[in-house]
């Protein structure tokens, strides 16, 4: 399991024990529960204040932190992206009908590709692209859009369409 398997490469640099299945599991439980357990901000969760922590949050990683790639905005998340990328696409194919949406996944953070969208309900977000089967919604593929992405005469649209179709083998 990625999770797993950096969250304990990355803790040979702490005094930390190993994490296990159950443990990761437990953490999943957990991050269900913040629904339930309502913190005034995200980062409450991760504070080491012992009036208001929650001690599990900030010992996990989703990538080697000592081979990351600084200039990837997503770094940290590339990989759980990936994997829920190809996990969508082996899962099902798309016979004949098939669509490119545009979403806006809400978010307020620091990043620097969060966009304004006045005709969503959601405002502000990250911008998503998304590969459907129109006959049953299931997303097959999708994209975070991170600003501008033209290359060459390529319009970002067309670029995405490509993209998205090419990775799905369509």
């Amino acid at each position: 399991m990625l999770l797993l398997r950096q969250t304990g490469m990355d803790q040979k640099n702490y005094e930390f024990d190993s994490v296990t299945s159950i443990e990761l599991r437990v953490y999943f439980a957990l991050v269900i529960l913040m629904g339930i357990v309502e913190k005034p901000t995200l980062q409450s969760y991760w504070s080491k204040d012992e009036s208001i922590s929650t001690p599990y949050f900030g010992n996990l990683h989703f990538v080697n932190t000592v081979t990351i790639d600084n200039n990837d905005p997503l770094k940290k998340s590339r990989p759980v992206i990936h994997m829920t990328a190809n996990t969508f696409r082996n899962v099902y194919t798309p016979m004949s009908s098939i669509c490119i949406a545009e979403s806006l996944m809400k978010c307020r953070g620091r990043l620097h590709f969060i966009q304004y969208m006045r005709s969503k309900r959601a405002r502000f977000g990250v911008k998503l692209y998304k590969l459907c089967d129109s006959s049953n919604g299931y997303i097959n593929n999708f994209k975070i859009y991170m600003g501008k992405d033209k290359v060459g005469d390529t319009p970002a649209s067309t670029k995405v369409v490509m993209d998205l179709m090419t990775e799905s083998n369509l």
